[in-house]
């Protein structure tokens, strides 16, 4: 008996082939399945599916390699090792809204991740959560440094600025100071208000200006602050060499103490009774001698910067240098004085000098004049008349010779002595001088000179009133 199964191997045949496609289709899954688990084993960051009991559903081996499996225990047991979940975990809120949620996390390899999570259906419909973790620890460690480096960059110009505007200020509080010293006549009497504007700018409580007294030997206070009136008595005097101050002024050195309170140096022992913690003291020169000190202390910390120093310097040249100015006009002001009453000296010498001059040229003339007259008095009186005698002898004599040309010479000549003599007296004291006054002599001069000089003479005289001879 035959029976046919044509059918049957046909049907045989088709299942053969769908088994076979079936085959071919689920290699063909797996192959997906696992080029997708290669593709999510080799992201670089975690991903990992959470059901809502806290359980790890799936994980890639980036996950696994830095944490290790669940083995079925909830996340928070073999992650931190709890018994209840982390209050800062923020992976449940997408159940709560079915929206995604990004948020930050640190793992327990101390680490920072970057934390993407999704609402996600599982194949049987229940839900899940995707959780995606983005390994941020090096951007987190760049953003830190970066952060730290704008927080110390900003610190830098904060600090930079800071120092900008405190230059500025003590530039101006210098030009401040410059300009009042400048323009005071007396710079000691505002020495103690430029010295508190100095104060205010350094955070200063006391200071002490000392001037020279006795050069070498000892100095007085001229101006101070921060201290009462009966301890500034007490220190009025400082001898050199004494204290801090006097040890400047010895040495011609300035003095920089520092956390004075915990310091057992004799100099500043001074200080120290004030409560002084940083002093620094500056000389004052002027026309390289040493003139003073000039210090400011404070209380409020141990030391000054370089940059307080400098500016205390600069204060205690500009006060020297108005110092020097006050020295050196006072000086001045001396020497001028010292001049003017030398020239009035000089001058009432002068004017007496001159007045015995006058005096004594007056007496010369008077006496030129009283010995002119005395000699044409003798010439007219004596002179005159003996001569004239001797004609008239001579005379009588040729009356009773006879003609002696000898005797009528010695006549001629006895004539004409008498003629000179007569001249030369009233030349010496003209007798018109003193009856008639100076015009009348001088109009009477040009006919005797006329008569004796070949040179032409010519008088004019305008109206003077007559002056009156001694006699």
């Amino acid at each position: 008996m035959f029976t046919d199964i044509t059918e049957r191997k046909q049907s045989d045949a088709a299942l053969k082939d769908i088994s076979g496609k079936f085959e071919s289709a689920k290699l063909s899954v797996e192959q997906e399945r696992k080029r997708f688990r290669d593709v999510l084993d080799m992201l670089p960051a975690y991903l990992i599916l959470l059901s809502p009991d806290n359980r790890v559903q799936f994980a890639n081996s980036f996950f696994e390699g830095r944490f290790g499996k669940s083995d079925g225990r909830r996340c928070y047991e073999y992650l931190f090792e709890r018994s209840e979940p982390c209050e800062n975990c923020e992976s449940f809120k997408v159940l709560e809204n079915n929206e995604p949620h990004r948020w930050e996390w640190v793992g327990p390899d101390g680490r920072n991740y970057d934390i993407y999570d999704f609402p996600f259906t599982d194949t049987d419909g229940s839900q899940l959560i995707m959780e995606m973790g983005i390994d941020i620890t090096e951007r987190k460690k760049a953003e830190s440094a970066l952060q730290k480096l704008n927080q110390e960059l900003e610190q830098h110009v904060a600090e930079r600025t800071a120092e900008l505007r405190s230059r500025k200020e003590r530039l101006q509080l210098t030009a401040i100071i410059a300009e009042r010293l400048l323009h005071t006549e007396n710079p000691q009497m505002i020495i103690e208000d430029l010295c508190r504007l100095v104060m205010k700018h350094l955070d200063c409580q006391f200071f002490f200006n000392y001037l020279v007294e006795v050069p070498g030997e000892r100095m007085h206070l001229n101006a101070f602050a921060g201290i009462p009136s009966e301890a500034a008595s007490a220190i009025r005097l400082i001898d050199f060499g004494v204290s801090v101050c006097g040890c400047v002024e010895k040495d011609g050195e300035r003095i920089i103490a520092e956390n004075i309170q915990n310091d057992h140096d004799l100099q500043t022992r001074l200080v120290k009774t004030f409560g002084v913690q940083a002093y620094c003291c500056h000389t004052l020169m002027a026309q390289g001698r040493p003139i003073g000190t000039l210090s400011f202390g404070t209380k409020t910390r141990t030391n000054f910067t370089e940059d307080e120093i400098a500016l205390m310097k600069s204060i205690s040249d500009q006060v020297a240098v108005a110092m020097r100015r006050l020295m050196s006009e006072k000086e001045l002001r001396q020497l001028n004085e010292t001049l003017e009453v030398r020239i009035a000296e000089r001058t009432e010498i002068a004017v007496k000098r001159t007045k015995q001059l006058q005096s004594l040229a007056v007496e010369l003339i008077e006496a030129e004049q009283k010995e002119r007259r005395r000699i044409a008095d003798l010439l007219h009186d004596d002179l005159q008349q003996m001569l004239a005698a001797a004609k008239m002898q001579l005379q009588s004599l040729q009356v009773n010779t006879m003609h002696d040309p000898v005797l009528e010479l010695v006549t001629e000549i006895l004539q004409e002595s008498i003629a000179k003599s007569r001249q030369l007296s009233h030349e010496l004291y003209p007798a018109v001088l003193q009856t008639s006054g100076i015009i009348a002599a001088l109009n009477w001069r040009p006919g005797i000179w006329k008569s004796s000089s070949v040179l032409p003479l010519r008088l004019k005289s305008l109206s003077i009133t007559r002056l009156k001879m001694s006699p």
